[in-house]
Order: structure tokens, then sequence, then C-alpha cells
């Protein structure tokens, strides 16, 4: 749907702020009050057939969406202001227009905050406290959302406690009526959905599971289950999560009960409502918690992003590359493996529609608006340069720099394969960086050509040394957010955030090719997408060190193709 296609209908188009399986959004102008909204737009040209099923399905979740919203009056469900269809230049326009949310989800707002320690328990309560207030007024209204997750609710500032937001409930695309025949089509995010849902089956109960492995998430640092799609479908099934508080010993044991009671396999043996989850949460967690102070620092997850305190990072001497993962996978049984696999491949097409969407930020918008300003006096003079020292197609490793080649067990790969060099990771939440080993540079324009085939999220590393696990780290999603961040010793507790937000600049989804480069001068470093600027950042923690690229896991298995890696000397 492109931006044009908008003009004639009430709502004057400002900007592309995102995309989802079936939809774009923008920040648009209501032209009648004088006020910004974001406007839903359904895919219809998904197919160049509009009377296959696959377009009237996607018209039809994109109608039930707005009727179920329209359905719903509560504070903390984002509330729908219009819906319509529009013919324009023979196109059929079907569009729902909501409140437009400047600060974005609750999942960027969690991983944009500059403090890495969890949140204290007093704000984790209220957090689970709204999302249960608004699914529970969905389940009177025989509504079942099917895919709660931090990104699906927006938020916004609370000026009383700012380190806990107030919530909306956003994207009921997926759900269902409690008084629909069971449909047996997957529909959710693997990461949060219920051992029922996996086969077809939505109650009221299958939130209150997902709300569950969110307040678990927030508690502990990582949800209960990880690792690939198959992997978290037979933890799902068949595995028992483990007491918080044997994870957070700051945490009472009385959470455990009700944490892994909402977490029950069988819907029946959870909580007889969200609401009921919701009240035992907080009378578990601040029935002893409520005036202690924290010292809590989170433990590093089996999935962390990084490595354990004591180098879980295993920068291997003989050249190994770098990957984030400790522990090991339980036992599989061949039985359920082989019907895991059975269903991810009649349903992988449904669960990968919703589970890559996100919602929108203003972020988007703002971070764009402020580079493009900056981008007008510096973008021509890229790379600053003419003296290149390094020109590498990443077709082989015959150049001398000595590029990572190896796999490891915990599921990273650094390999040249097809005529380029690819980095993998195959364990949610880990990165796995791939050295250039023979490099060190100081003051240089660094660029590569990165597309993401699978997965998340790819990047680039530099100034790094591989021995100490020191390193910035530049990354790029799909969905186009990017973060700079510093590593002091490759542990996630102890990293800085440096600079974050989303841009316009960045090609959007997988097998799109964006070229990501950094150029460091002295203190300075400067950030760029095909060639446009997007932030700077000052730190003068690392003046020296090596390149290299990444993949990095959040939620999928992911693998991201690299060539074409060039460095001028400045």
């Amino acid at each position: 749907m492109s931006l044009e296609g908008l003009q004639n209908i009430r709502y004057r188009p400002l900007h592309l702020l995102g995309k989802g399986g079936m939809g774009e959004v923008y920040l648009a102008e209501d032209r009648r009050i004088n006020r910004q909204v974001a406007v839903k737009v359904v895919r219809t040209e998904i197919t160049p057939y509009p009377a296959t099923t696959e377009a009237r399905d996607a018209i039809r979740l994109f109608q039930r969406e707005a009727q179920t919203i329209a359905t719903l009056n509560h504070p903390h469900i984002l509330p729908l202001f219009d819906y319509g269809e529009e013919v324009t230049n023979e196109t059929t326009i079907i569009y729902m227009v909501m409140p437009f949310c400047q600060e974005g989800s609750f999942a960027f707002w969690l991983r944009q905050r500059s403090n890495p320690s969890l949140l204290e328990p007093k704000d984790v309560v209220q957090l689970v406290r709204q999302a249960a207030d608004a699914l529970q007024y969905a389940h009177d209204q025989q509504i079942v959302h099917r895919d709660v997750k931090p990104s699906n609710f927006l938020i916004r500032s609370n000026r009383d406690n700012p380190n806990c937001p107030d919530l909306l409930l956003a994207d009921f695309g997926v759900a269902k009526l409690t008084t629909e025949n069971v449909s047996q089509i997957i529909r959710g995010t693997p990461m949060y959905m219920a051992p029922e849902q996996w086969d077809g089956i939505s109650v009221p109960a299958t939130d209150q599971y997902a709300l569950a492995v969110m307040a678990y998430d927030l508690l502990i640092g990582h949800p209960p289950f990880v690792g690939n799609q198959g992997q978290v479908m037979y933890q799902h099934l068949t595995t028992q999560p483990q007491a918080p508080s044997t994870l957070n010993p700051q945490l009472p044991p009385a959470i455990d009960a009700v944490i892994l009671r909402a977490l029950a396999k069988q819907p029946e043996a959870r909580f007889a409502s969200i609401s009921d989850f919701a009240h035992a949460f907080e009378q578990a967690l601040l029935g002893v918690h409520e005036s202690v102070p924290r010292t809590y620092e989170p433990p590093l997850p089996p999935y962390a992003p990084s490595q354990s305190r004591s180098s879980v990072l295993n920068f291997i001497s003989d050249g190994k590359h770098t990957n984030h993962r400790q522990g090991s996978n339980k036992g599989r049984a061949l039985l359920l493996i082989g019907l895991a696999l059975l269903v991810i491949g009649v349903s992988i097409a449904s669960i990968f529609v919703w589970s890559h969407q996100r919602t929108v930020s203003i972020a988007h918008a703002t971070a764009t608006a402020q580079a493009n300003v900056t981008a007008t006096a510096v973008a021509s003079q890229y790379p600053f340069s003419n003296t290149l020292v390094l020109d590498d197609p990443l077709t082989n490793n015959n150049r001398g720099h000595n590029w990572m080649e190896n796999s490891s067990n915990s599921g990273g790969t650094c390999q040249f394969t097809g005529a380029a060099y690819h980095a993998s990771e195959t364990q949610s939440g880990y990165f796995n960086s791939c050295y250039a080993q023979n490099t060190q540079f100081s003051n240089f324009t660094y660029q590569v050509e990165m597309t993401i085939i699978q997965g998340d999220a790819g990047g680039i590393v530099f100034r790094a040394n591989s021995a100490n696990s020191n390193f910035y780290y530049l990354r790029l999603d799909s969905d186009g957010f990017y973060a700079l961040r510093l590593y002091v010793d490759g542990t996630g507790a102890t990293s800085r955030l440096l600079k974050s937000g989303f841009s316009t600049e960045i090609a959007l989804g997988p097998n799109e090719t964006n070229l990501l480069a950094i150029v460091a001068r002295n203190d300075t470093m400067d950030v760029y997408v095909n060639k446009q600027y997007l932030a700077s950042v000052t730190d003068s923690t690392y003046s020296m060190g090596q390149i290299g690229v990444t993949a990095e896991d959040l939620t999928n298995s992911t693998e991201v193709v690299f060539s074409n890696a060039k460095v001028w000397k400045l």
C-alpha cells in the first residue's frame, strides 16, 4: 500500500511507521480536528488475485479486529476511533484509526531502559494488574486475545511513577470469540503460547498463561522457556518451569506456587480467572516484598544475549566464534519432536505472520525526523576518507583477515558459503559474534552489506578485544530498530546502551539488504545505514580493536548474510 493511496481519505498520512504480516501503520493527521492518529491499513495487495482465500482471510481478519475493538471500552485497552473502506484509483483501501501513542510499545520501553536491572516488585505487580484488568474485561465480553506479549501493549508515561508506565492492550488481530467454533489454525507468538494453543485451541486461561510468561520474564530477566521453535514447543507441552525464587533469591517462595499454577499445562488447572491470578500474584509478591530494598542483580539466563560473569562468551583462543549460551538442552522424546515438526510444518505460515508483528512507536517518526536534519549536512561526506585499508567481498577467507569459521554445540555458526559470509544464532536471546581476527583499527569508517535472511537481527562489532570480551556492538533489527551498546566484560548485565531508535532509512523485513556503517573518530561514533546518518554518540572506553559481524536471535532462529566489508582509515 503506497502512501499516496491514502491521500483522498479524511486522514492525511505523514509517515509510514511500521509493517505487519497483513497491514501497514501510518502516522496520519485527522484533517477535521487537526490531531495525529495511527491509521492501520489492510494489505489486500499481498496477492495479485484479490479473490483468493489468502486475500479474503486478510480482509476478514482485519474487519473482525475492528469489530472486536469497537465492542471494548476499558482504560487499559487501546480504543478504535474510526473504521472505513474507500475506493481510490480503483483500489479498495480498508483502514482503522486508533490513538497515536508516541512512547511506543512496552517491549520497546523495556529494551531501551538505561538501567538493565529488573523492575521493582511493586512495579511488576502494577503492570500485571493493568494487563489482567484489560484482559479480564475482554474475557467478560467473550473475547480471548491470543497474543499477549510486551510488544502488544502500548504505553503512556505515569507522572507519579516514571519507572512504571500505564499499559494499553492493543493488536486484537488474532483474537477470537469464545462462542466461535474451535479453529485448528495455530495463531500466536511461540514464546508465550500455552500448550492448548499449539493445538489450535484458545480459552480465557490461554491469555492467563501468556501473562504469566510475561510476569516470569519481568521477575527473572528471561521467559521460562527458550530455544528454537521446536524446543520452545516441546517445553511448553512437557517441561515444568523452574520456580522463580530459585533463580531470583530476592523473591518470596510464595510467588512460585502462583506463577507455576498460572503456567499449568492444563487450562483447568490454572486460576479460575485472570483477575484471580493477578490478585494472587500481588498477595504473594507484596506480602513479603513491599518495603524490602533490592540489591539483587539478575542472573544470566540460559539464553542471555551476552556471556556469563566468568566469561561465558567463550572467546576461544584457537579462533572459534563467539556464542552466548550456557547449559544444555533437555532431552527430547522422539515421538513428541516428530509431532512438533509436523505441527510447525503445517502452521508455520500462521505463526510467523503473527509472531513477527510489532507495535508501532512514535520513536520511529521522531528519531527519523531528527536524523534526517543532521543527514542533510553530513551524508554527502561519507565515508570521510579515500584511504581504503580493508576491501573484502567476503566470498571466501583468502584475504588474510582470518574471519572465524566454525560452529558450536550451542547453535551459533560463522561460515563462508554461497560466496558470502554467514553468521547465525539459534538460541533465543543470544547474539553470535564472528570476528576478523587479523584486524586492528582505531579511527576508521567500517561498512558492510547485511541481509537478514531468517529471524530477527544482525549487526557489527568494532574496537573489539575478543580475549577480554570488550567491544562496541551496533545491532539492526528487521523491524527498523537500531541499538548501539558498550560491552565491558561480555555480559548483558554490565553492558550499557549508548543510543537506540527507529529509522525509515532501514529496509524492513527478511531478505532486504542494508549497508550498515560506523564512523569512529577518537571518542565520537556516528551510525549510518544506507549511507544516511542516523545518530552520534561519544564514549572513550575503547579506542582500538578488531571488527566483526553478528547475528542475534531475539525470539527466532536467525541467519544473516554479509558481503563487501570495507574499512577506510581516518
